[in-house]
């Protein structure tokens, strides 16, 4: 329970005022009672010693015992009982606040507690994260970043022509014929006519065209070997194939043509072919 000295004053007169009020009801209740009572005249003698007979049996009080003796009579004593009188009101009447005057008394006497205010909460920035290098690069400097290169145009091959293969016919296939058998073909593998050859020997040499021999394509071109020959494609840069001789001192025999000169000394023939690179 809180201590009445650390009410607040205006609480503690309050209930004072109210303490008062009960009290005067009080007592204006407890009068008016007495006041009903002294209506009614007291007279009777109050016995000195009150005789009760239960079941046959008489019981005196010990003092009326002792006062009595055997032989003597008891005479009744009349006592005068005081009677109540009025107690004069007060002039001013006691106020007598409601619960409601109470609150409002209250309201405005009693100290407001002054409202927190809220206090902004601390926002945290998050600060940047250092990232380790790896265990090779600690200690190195950090390289430039490389220049890349623009593009440039794709340089050209070496050569307008390149020697894409060449074979010597077997037997079977050759029959004894001596000849330069020479096609000319695209990046794509299709015959070029009219592109021209030079063909060379110790002692000369000749242009032929491709295209003349339409019958295996446009690309072909035939020459007759009587030794060493050497070919390469007479325009543009142009490899040059080694030397293709037809003077060969072995003899091939062809079994399904029972020709044992199929293949012999000057009896040889090769298959050249020449591809544009571009």
């Amino acid at each position: 329970m809180q201590d009445w000295r650390q009410l607040p004053p205006a609480l503690r007169a309050i209930i004072t005022h109210l303490s008062t009020a009960v009290l005067l009801v009080c007592g204006l209740e407890a009068i008016g009672a007495l006041s009903a009572c002294s209506t009614t005249p007291i007279s009777s003698p109050v016995a000195v010693k009150t005789a009760v007979t239960t079941s046959g049996a008489a019981e005196a009080t010990p003092q009326a015992s002792a006062a009595a003796s055997p032989g003597e009579s008891l005479t009744a004593t009349p006592t005068s009982i005081p009677q109540m009188t009025d107690t004069p009101m007060p002039a001013t009447d006691t106020p007598v606040f409601t619960t409601r005057e109470i609150r409002s008394t209250v309201s405005r006497d009693a100290p407001v507690a002054p409202t927190a205010t809220p206090q902004p909460s601390e926002t945290r920035t998050r600060l940047p994260t250092h990232t380790p290098e790896a265990a090779g690069n600690a200690g190195k400097e950090a390289q430039p970043p490389t220049a890349t290169s623009l593009p440039t145009d794709t340089p050209l091959p070496p050569v307008t022509w390149r020697l894409a293969s060449w074979r010597q016919l077997p037997p079977c296939e050759n029959r004894g014929s001596h000849t330069l058998f020479i096609n000319v073909i695209d990046p794509a593998g299709n015959g070029i006519a009219s592109v021209p050859l030079l063909v060379e020997w110790g002692s000369g040499s000749q242009v032929i065209y491709t295209g003349e021999k339409m019958d295996r394509g446009p690309g072909w071109a035939e020459f007759p070997m009587y030794g060493g020959y050497t070919v390469r494609v007479n325009e543009g840069s142009s490899d040059v194939t080694p030397t293709l001789s037809s003077n060969l001192p072995d003899s091939q025999r062809c079994d399904s043509t029972n020709d044992n000169v199929a293949n012999s000394f000057g009896h040889y023939s090769y298959e050249v072919v020449f591809q544009r690179t571009y």
